[in-house]
């Protein structure tokens, strides 16, 4: 079987960035922008439950329904197996791993999760971006 990959949301994320001309990081806006939607997707499912393990919980349940593929390392760091958008990451690695980053922290910061912090930390065979316990 193949990974899932997400093309129709990178798509959207740059199709956002490019009708706001107004924007100093257009990419960036339009990914953060899409980073809030995802917490609030998790809130949604979090309910009336939202402390801190149960909206980590619910956000590895979306990260997965995007085809981010989390899972914890040794260290418990939320790391990424798969980018849902590898093959645009080829070619636009700095943007997509940039766009991969802002959405991730927009998410982080939403929801509250103080303890985590996304950072760039490529690795072959996973998504670009790790979520480190602080």
């Amino acid at each position: 079987t193949l990974p899932h990959r997400e093309y129709e949301v990178a798509a959207r994320v740059f199709a956002d960035a490019l009708t706001k001309d107004d924007s100093a990081s257009p990419v960036s806006d339009a990914a953060q922008s899409f980073g809030r939607e995802i917490a609030d997707e998790v809130k949604h499912r979090a309910g009336r439950h939202q402390g801190v393990k149960n909206l980590t919980r619910k956000t590895e349940e979306v990260l997965r329904g995007y085809g981010f593929e989390p899972f914890h390392d040794e260290d418990g760091n939320i790391r990424l197996r798969n980018c849902p958008f590898h093959r645009l990451s080829q070619t636009y690695t700095e943007l997509v791993c940039g766009m991969n980053l802002d959405i991730m922290q927009a998410m982080i910061e939403e929801l509250g999760l103080e303890r985590l912090q996304a950072r760039l930390e490529a690795q072959p065979g996973m998504c670009c971006v790790a979520l480190r316990r602080t």
